[in-house]
């Protein structure tokens, strides 16, 4: 849940250093927990409504959720590191 709301941010950030360090925490938190790559497939199976106001994170249905945050930052951001670093984000494998 908490990955989730931080990409929820980056769609408000205006500066792009706020947007690289929220990111680059995104990335960390990736990468420590591999379970959350499910959340960059597009094609995965949404078993539920993400629901960011709910008390208990648990309970918040992140995991059946995506980061359409970050391929929304990839298309339409203006700074062209910040599409970079996101298109970086969302291909592991490259």
């Amino acid at each position: 849940a908490y990955i989730k709301r931080i990409c929820t941010l980056l769609t408000n950030c205006g500066s792009s250093s706020h947007t690289l360090g929220l990111l680059t925490c995104a990335h960390k938190m990736l990468h420590k927990h591999p379970i959350l790559e499910q959340l960059l497939d597009p094609d995965h199976p949404v078993a539920g409504a993400y629901e960011p106001f709910v008390d208990d994170p648990e309970h918040s249905n992140a995991l059946s959720s995506t980061l359409w945050e970050l391929f929304a930052l990839l298309s339409f951001h203006w700074h062209p590191f910040v599409s970079k670093y996101v298109a970086a984000l969302c291909n592991p494998d490259t």
